[in-house]
């Protein structure tokens, strides 16, 4: 009989002892390796942030290049290719240019990366 209790209690520290590993190897599988999990969707917000600046520059060089147009030859590009001023894509346009302008004066105000090195 003694040798049937020491059997019994070998199991229930074979099996905590499975417990522990099974859980500690489990948790670790819950982490992510090297911060990747984290670091993905975090790393999408500067590119977000990138693509978002890329549009407003393009829509701010379109508006300046119409402008140019307007000033030099008295020929409103965007409302040629659209319909006329009235239109509501040549309207759309201008107003979308207008708020990516909008959005490109915080970059006059803040230092540039070379600045803050």
């Amino acid at each position: 009989m003694a040798t049937q209790k020491k059997s019994s209690t070998s199991r229930k520290t074979s099996s905590a002892g499975k417990r522990k590993t099974t859980s500690s190897s489990s948790s670790r599988s819950k982490k992510p390796a090297s911060g990747k999990g984290r670091s993905s969707s975090s790393a999408n917000k500067p590119f977000r942030r990138e693509a978002g600046a890329v549009i407003c520059l393009l829509l701010a060089i379109i508006g300046g290049l119409n402008w140019g147009f307007v000033g030099i030859w008295k020929l409103d590009i965007v409302a040629w290719l659209l319909g006329g001023q009235t239109s509501w894509a040549a309207r759309t346009v201008y107003i979308l240019v207008a708020a990516a302008a909008i959005c490109l004066i915080p970059a006059l105000c803040s230092p540039s990366k070379k600045e803050e090195a």
